[in-house]
């Protein structure tokens, strides 16, 4: 007599001790899911699918940086070193000529002066004048005093001569201050002759320093022209790697539909994918058949790719 089994249902401890209730149905096993991987026969010689699609993929060509490139020559970093130190130098000196000239002169009104040659006048020259006038050293201070001098003696010559009060005295007194405004104005331009003898000089070296600077930046880009050519766009005869999803010429390079190289991080991205299938397809009970996977081409250029990343396939 064939005994049939009954089938043993995991009871709910949640349930009160007689009804069906206290029973689970069991639950039915998840199917297994179904990996599919492109099938994609290669040509032994050329490493390349066949029967695939084929395509002219139009390269890009591209042209370097040269702004970029022209600042890592080591001739015009020298160069442009060079010539900053020098149109320091070059300030430096046309600083400390203005501020001797305007302690020597005594205050003066900067109004009227170019806007380069105010950028070159020390705000501390401009007290060091002023200290000056007020000690009298300064030529602004002796020439007043020189005026004062003179209208003193022409008041104790005309005094002498019991003139003191005749028209002769404003006169004279007039002809004293014509003579110093005549003295100040030749000091005042003695001064800004100098000041702006600077300042010009100062520009003429600095347009110097920058046809320099521009000789040796055009040198430096003839040297990274010739290191770094310009392309022009190109065709590659490509053919349709479905397994990677892009376009592929010989030489293991990948291309999108732009014709833009698929760099080697998304690269690797698509391999990968694609060896997770083949490596699913390549298990039988739990066992991978790694000399399979090994042999399939798809393998090798992930190996390449991981290997052009520094990383382990």
């Amino acid at each position: 007599m064939t005994v049939l089994s009954t089938p043993t249902y995991a009871q709910n401890p949640g349930a009160g001790p007689g009804g069906g209730a206290g029973y689970s149905v069991p639950k039915a096993k998840p199917k297994a899911k179904k990996v599919r991987l492109t099938k994609v026969t290669y040509d032994p010689t050329t490493g390349l699918p066949i029967n695939t699609k084929k395509k002219t993929v139009t390269v890009p060509g591209v042209t370097p940086d040269y702004a970029g490139l022209i600042t890592s020559d080591p001739d015009y970093i020298q160069t442009k070193a060079d010539l900053l130190a020098t149109g320091q130098t070059n300030t430096t000196q046309a600083k400390t000529g203005i501020s001797q000239a305007l302690a020597r002169f005594g205050a003066i009104d900067t109004s009227g002066m170019s806007d380069a040659a105010k950028e070159l006048i020390d705000p501390a020259a401009l007290v060091a004048a002023q200290s000056a006038d007020t000690e009298g050293i300064s030529t602004e201070a002796q020439l007043a005093a020189a005026n004062a001098q003179s209208q003193r003696n022409d008041q104790r010559a005309l005094a002498a001569r019991g003139m003191a009060n005749s028209g002769e005295l404003p006169s004279a007194l007039g002809q004293d201050a014509q003579a110093y405004k005549i003295q100040q104005d030749s000091a005042k331009q003695n001064l800004m002759d100098y000041i702006n003898g600077l300042t010009t000089g100062l520009a003429n070296a600095n347009a110097g320093n920058a046809r320099q600077l521009e000789t040796a930046r055009e040198k430096a880009l003839g040297t990274v022209e010739q290191l770094y050519p310009a392309t022009t766009d190109t065709g590659v005869s490509t053919v349709w790697n479905p397994q990677v999803g892009a376009f592929q010429a010989t030489g293991h390079q990948f291309y999108d539909k732009s014709g833009n190289v698929l760099d080697n991080h998304k690269l690797r991205a698509a391999l990968h994918s694609q060896i997770i299938n083949l490596r699913s397809r390549n298990t039988v009970n739990g066992k991978v058949n790694w000399k399979a996977i090994k042999q399939n081409p798809l393998w090798q250029q992930y190996v390449q790719v991981s290997g052009a990343l520094g990383l382990a396939p």
